[in-house]
């Protein structure tokens, strides 16, 4: 439910700014790879690793989704002059990115034998900033929508 939510969002979006179709298209690509991951995962071996590199792209599949909704809404707030609400999406943008980011090299270092441990409890760190990050994600997108006045 939450995917069609963000596809209709940002399709709905995209009819206002070229960043938000940008937005769009990465999202359908990122859930085209998640059905074909899924599909792979059934397969012994060969499918499973394919699945989890597809599970890699798709995160930063969505990491690209976040950058455009966040700094095609930046731009159109620093137009309107709500530039303090752009710096906070900026902000929460390099969060989202440091926590992308970690989350994809802990999941490599996941495979491999006494790090996984390390990596595990370095998964639990990123996982309650991550949760932070989406929390001040969610309130600039309802802060931009109230100064866009939609």
């Amino acid at each position: 439910a939450c995917s069609v939510i963000s596809i209709l969002g940002v399709y709905t979006a995209g009819k206002d700014d070229e960043g938000y179709k940008k937005a769009f298209t990465f999202t359908i690509i990122s859930l085209v790879g998640a059905v074909v991951g899924a599909c792979l995962g059934f397969i012994p071996v060969v499918g499973t690793i394919l699945a989890s590199l597809i599970s890699i792209a798709c995160t930063i599949l969505d990491l690209i989704v976040t950058y455009y909704v966040i700094t095609t809404s930046a731009n159109i707030l620093r137009g309107i002059g709500a530039n303090e609400i752009a710096d906070k999406g900026m902000n929460v943008w390099k969060m989202v990115m440091f926590c992308t980011i970690a989350g994809v090299i802990i999941s490599l270092l996941a495979l491999i034998p006494i790090v996984n441990i390390i990596a595990g409890v370095l998964a639990i760190v990123v996982a309650i900033v991550e949760l932070i990050a989406n929390i001040l994600y969610l309130m600039f997108l309802f802060k931009s929508y109230k100064a866009l006045g939609a």
